[in-house]
């Protein structure tokens, strides 16, 4: 809904952005639904829509045959290896280590 109202505002930032947590607690078939339709909707109303999540919690099934998620991906990080991380940056175990 803030993605479409915003659409229409010459102004508006055009991207939303969404970290894992949103979909903490939430069922896979409503997971599945959710990211299908963002996807739908951020094609239809022209903006840009990103989703953090941890590569153990994206769905396996469910997901209409014509949609793979795989190619929406766009950049992922992995911190199991020293040249892993964020910005050179690891996180847990690792963190602050450049």
């Amino acid at each position: 809904m803030l993605a479409r109202t915003w659409a229409a505002r010459p102004a508006a930032p055009g991207f939303l952005i969404h970290d894992s947590t949103l979909f903490d607690g939430a069922a896979e078939r409503q997971f599945t639904q959710a990211l299908h339709l963002a996807s739908l909707t951020s094609q239809h109303e022209n903006f840009q829509y990103l989703c953090c999540l941890n590569s153990d919690r994206i769905p396996t099934s469910g997901f209409p045959d014509s949609f793979d998620w795989r190619n929406f991906v766009k950049l992922t990080l992995r911190d199991g290896a020293a040249d892993g991380g964020l910005f050179g940056f690891g996180f847990g175990d690792r963190a602050g280590e450049p």
